[in-house]
């Protein structure tokens, strides 16, 4: 017998968790996984020594964890790196400590790996904004769903909500150390400029949260050498988004001189 569900349910997938200090958020990502519809998983967590409760959780779960590593490296995607390196599996996805996949995500990607076997797998995704007093869950579908490089610049794609062959990896090289925040923007613009095939799943397939530091200015500088090094359109785009970012930033501290000024005059009078 050699139907698709006997070959999809032979198909090892690695997920890959990388964390420092996630606490108690790291706990929710470990259910999301071993509560997967899909069984046939490889579960690895890399740990950057973390110095808070995340061990402790981590060690609850350790019979349904493949490989747990902890040790520092030199930031995410060092961390990342590692995983894919430990990883057997021939289809890897990652997701980040605080964030969770929906429980049929590894089966949704499986069974279109299986269809497309050369493609990177991505799908849509719920972006989770915390707030004091409250959490607002927001809904993204995707707009390019077969973007072109500028058109992922525009709208990102987050690792998080990609399945990704190994043999990918292995062909095109893993995430680049020079980018800090958004090397995973140069692995997909360096794919799709080698012509790789990216399969869209229409489907929310990961919860995530929002904030960190993609968005800040660092990240667009990083963004900025990317367009430079590929010669993207986009990047006029970007360095006006830099120039903003820099007027928001100074008007922010302008606005807090003078509060703190008038407070001390009122202080005084």
């Amino acid at each position: 017998m050699n139907s698709l569900s006997d070959k999809k349910s032979r198909i090892l997938v690695s997920v890959i968790t990388v964390v420092y200090n996630g606490g108690v958020l790291i706990e929710d990502t470990i259910k999301s996984i071993i509560n997967q519809t899909y069984s046939n998983i490889e579960y690895i967590i890399i740990d950057g020594e973390s110095t808070d409760c995340t061990l402790e959780i981590i060690n609850k779960y350790k019979d349904q964890i493949s490989k747990i590593v902890s040790e520092k490296d030199n930031g995410l995607y060092d961390a990342m790196n590692k995983g894919i390196t430990l990883a057997r599996g021939e289809l890897i996805g990652i997701l980040n400590a605080g964030d969770f996949y929906k429980p049929n995500c590894v089966e949704y990607a499986v069974r279109s790996y299986l269809e497309n076997p050369e493609a990177i797998i991505h799908g849509n995704h719920i972006r989770i904004h915390e707030f004091k007093e409250f959490c607002h869950f927001e809904n993204v579908y995707r707009k390019y769903p077969n973007p072109t490089p500028n058109e992922a610049i525009k709208e990102k794609i987050f690792h998080v909500s990609c399945f990704i062959p190994k043999k990918i990896y292995e062909k095109y090289g893993r995430y680049d150390l020079q980018y800090n925040i958004v090397a995973d923007i140069d692995f997909f613009t360096r794919t799709m400029l080698e012509d790789v095939n990216y399969k869209f799943i229409p489907d929310i397939l990961v919860s995530f949260r929002s904030g960190g530091l993609s968005s800040g200015i660092k990240a667009q500088k990083e963004v900025l050498k990317i367009c430079k090094k590929y010669g993207l359109k986009e990047r006029n785009k970007v360095q006006k988004k830099i120039i903003k970012l820099y007027l928001v930033k100074t008007i922010g501290l302008l606005i807090n001189h003078n509060n703190r000024r008038k407070k001390k005059f009122l202080k005084d009078a």
